[in-house]
């Protein structure tokens, strides 16, 4: 809450002293974010990879338990989120297909969960109120592992990568060479049939 005072602090007296000059003029500073290298990473999951927030068109990398910004936007109109910046962290799976987080930028609780088409419909408690928007695969580390992790969650894909086929051990019919059972012997091969001759001395 402390967070979003500052910022409305700041906003305010900046539109007031911009208005006052008749020419509105909003100064942009960092995001106060932690950078990736600086969020301690958690354990590999099926959702690590890239993804676009469909609302801004904006694109996130989520890796190890946290989410950092691949594309830069800007936040509550002043506020540059930079590449490389954390806008979600703790981030642990609560049951197949679903998991919850931190999001930095609307402080509070991040909640996703995944959808047939391969998205994650995300819900945020944030300070502001609830807010919706939804996470579309861009480039996912493991595409088998999060389509098994959709399987387990009761999801058949509809699209994308898929895992690939599971094989059976027998080899598919007709592909099995034929062999001669090894107590029997190799019947032998006959030879064409000699022309007759009617001069059975030429065989002598």
């Amino acid at each position: 809450m402390r967070y979003y005072a500052v910022i409305f602090s700041f906003l305010l007296s900046t539109y007031s002293s911009a208005f006052a000059g008749g020419i509105p003029n909003i100064p942009q500073i960092p995001a106060f974010l932690p950078t990736v290298d600086s969020v301690a990473a958690t354990k590999p999951m099926p959702l690590d990879g890239t993804w676009l927030i469909t609302s801004i068109g904006k694109k996130i990398r989520i890796e190890s338990g946290r989410a950092y910004a691949v594309d830069g936007w800007l936040h509550l109109f002043t506020l540059k989120i930079q590449p490389g910046m954390v806008v979600i962290k703790n981030i642990s799976p609560t049951s197949a297909g679903q998991y919850t987080g931190e999001d930095l930028p609307l402080l509070g609780k991040w909640d996703a969960k995944a959808q047939a088409n391969r998205n994650l419909a995300v819900t945020v408690a944030g300070t502001l109120g609830p807010v919706n928007y939804t996470l579309v695969p861009v480039q996912l580390d493991k595409p088998d592992w999060y389509a098994q992790e959709m399987a387990a969650a009761g999801l058949a894909a509809t699209g994308g990568d898929q895992p690939p086929p599971t094989y059976q051990p027998a080899p598919p019919p007709g592909s099995t060479p034929i062999e001669t059972p090894p107590n029997e012997p190799t019947p032998p091969v006959t030879p064409p049939s000699p022309v007759e001759d009617d001069d059975e001395d030429d065989y002598e």
